[in-house]
This record gives C-alpha cells, sequence and structure tokens, in this order.
C-alpha cells in the first residue's frame, strides 16, 4: 500500500466541506477532533468528535465542519487489488460513520505513519506497508469491540495492561477473580470480554505465556527442566511436560535438542 498524503490534527475553518460524489481517487480515512457533519444518500447527520470514517475509492465523500472550526486526522492511500482483498477480509464498514471506537491503539499507528511518510529513508515504503496493514487491522478490532461498547476505553486500556503482566510474569499464580478484581469486571464478564479482546481466554493465555517463556529459556539456557519449569509457574514436572507437549507438539527435552 502506497500513502499519497497523511496529517495528524490538520486544522479548517467552519466553512470547511468536502463533496467528492466519486470519491477522492484513492482509499481515505479519516477521524474527527470536531464535531462533523455528513451526507449519506442525501440525509444530513450529525457526529460527535472522534468519529471515524473509511471511505473505498470510488465511494461519495460528503462531509462539513459543524458550525465550528474543524480538525481531523487523515490518510490517503492506493492499494492493489490484492491489497484491496486483504482490506476486505478485516469487514471494516465503508462510507459509514463509526462512533464509539476505542482508538487508543490505531491512533498511536497513524502518528508512526505520518513519521515514516515523512521521513526518506531505504526501507520507507515496506515501513509504511506494514504499518499500514497494522493500523487496518487495528481499526478493524476496534470496530468489533463496540459489540461490548459498555466497556470503557480505560477499563479495555487495563485489561491490555494486566495482559502485559501476565506475559512478563508468567511465573505467578493467577486467578480469574483476583485478576478481574483488579480491572472492576465480574469475573464472568472479564473473561467474556477477554476472549472478545485476544481471541482466547485468559487461562489460556496464561499457558501460552508460560509455554513461551519455557520455549525462550530452553533455547537460550542450560537450565535443567524442572528449573524452568519452576521459573514457568509449574510446581510439577510431570504437569509441565503434559502442557508443554500438548501446545508445542514435543516434550521440553526433546524441544531443547
Amino acid at each position: 500500500m502506497k500513502i499519497n498524503v497523511c496529517g495528524i490534527n490538520q486544522a479548517h475553518n467552519k466553512s470547511f466541506i468536502i463533496n467528492r460524489p466519486n470519491g477522492s481517487g484513492d482509499n481515505l480515512f479519516i477521524y474527527t477532533r470536531t464535531p462533523v457533519i455528513v451526507v449519506t444518500n442525501g440525509k444530513i447527520d450529525r457526529y460527535p468528535a472522534e468519529t471515524a470514517i473509511f471511505f473505498r475509492k470510488g465511494d461519495p465523500q460528503h462531509f462539513m465542519a459543524a458550525g465550528q472550526l474543524y480538525a481531523n486526522d487523515f490518510i490517503h492511500f492506493d492499494a492493489s487489488d490484492e491489497e484491496m482483498r486483504f482490506i476486505d477480509s478485516l469487514n471494516i464498514p465503508s462510507g459509514i460513520p463509526l462512533t464509539g471506537l476505542d482508538s487508543t491503539v490505531f491512533l498511536n499507528i497513524h502518528r508512526y505513519i505520518c513519521i515514516e511518510y515523512q521521513t526518506d529513508t531505504p526501507n520507507r515504503e515496506a515501513s509504511i506497508d506494514l504499518l499500514l496493514r497494522y493500523f487496518l487491522i487495528k481499526i478493524s478490532q476496534a470496530v468489533a469491540e463496540t459489540s461490548f461498547v459498555s466497556i470503557s476505553g480505560s477499563t479495555k486500556n487495563a485489561i491490555r495492561e494486566l495482559r502485559l503482566y501476565i506475559y512478563a510474569n508468567p511465573e505467578e499464580e493467577y486467578t480469574i477473580s483476583s485478576l478481574s478484581a483488579k480491572v472492576g469486571l465480574s469475573a464472568s464478564y472479564f473473561q467474556s470480554i477477554y476472549k472478545k479482546m485476544f481471541g482466547r481466554s485468559c487461562l489460556d493465555d496464561i499457558i501460552h505465556a508460560r509455554i513461551d517463556r519455557a520455549k525462550s529459556l530452553l533455547t537460550t539456557t542450560d537450565l535443567p527442566i524442572s528449573s524452568i519449569a519452576r521459573m514457568c509457574g509449574y510446581d510439577s514436572d510431570p504437569h509441565f511436560s503434559r502442557q508443554f507437549k500438548k501446545y508445542v507438539g514435543v516434550t521440553p527435552s526433546e524441544f531443547k535438542r
């Protein structure tokens, strides 16, 4: 994918208007920093700040300032047929204003995209392509997460931080009740949200974190397997070996060899 132009918090006066019946000739993503008026099939609607819209190439684009100064983040980009098939697989609604998205992650990626766009390095185009793919994936995930929009952005961030902590400290003893209490959710709701956010249950993620640590220690140290088991949160060597083989396909000893 190739960026044509991008910007962050670009400000315009209150008479700002975009009306392109045949689109802009490329794909466009905007994220408003102020309220915006959007015209869709002749219907005029006002949307709040922090509204996202993805326009595919050829989509009509008709939006304007809502009676005050207008600002948005944006990316104009081209994509090949193959790249558009990748975008299609993400199921990002096209031409539809999206509100209530958790933008924490994809706005950070947007910032890095703009930084890369403004540099001139040998790997610039490859970096932009990878960042754009990551950006679109995270938008897709944010759209999917609106199915549990009652969870605040701060709570979602707390769950992400909790997951990072688990992967950094897989040797600790975890329970669903203690983990859910850390983010202020009931145990059952925490498990439901966790799986929707990461595609696997919290308990399964804890096991993955332990197995990942074990694989690292097995390949980078000469520690005995019993010590590695303890460092990964296992009190029983046989339990460690059984679980490792279940997830990796071979025993720890076979993996080390």
